[in-house]
């Protein structure tokens, strides 16, 4: 979906791999603090019992982080590639 928009918005090459490297990556991120997220996440969770609010609750914080540091490293190392 993301490349299709891209293209159909005629960015440049270099700009369609930056945004969709960065969709990519935010998605990933900001799944991180849903236990269904991931396969480990899942299992963890079990293992341990830990509720699905409780999971949350826990990882939303790391989440902001997660997200803020993700967001800043794409946009430094993109950064001459993003219009």
């Amino acid at each position: 979906i993301v490349i299709s928009m891209l293209l159909a918005l005629r960015f440049s090459p270099a700009a369609t791999l930056a945004f969709v490297m960065g969709a990519g990556f935010i998605a990933d991120t900001a799944s991180l603090p849903l236990v269904v997220s991931n396969l480990v996440n899942i299992v963890s969770a079990d293992f341990f019992h830990i509720g699905f609010n409780r999971y949350a609750a826990v990882m939303v914080p790391v989440n902001f982080v997660s997200v803020a540091a993700t967001l800043g490293m794409l946009l430094w190392f993109f950064r001459r590639d993003i219009p």
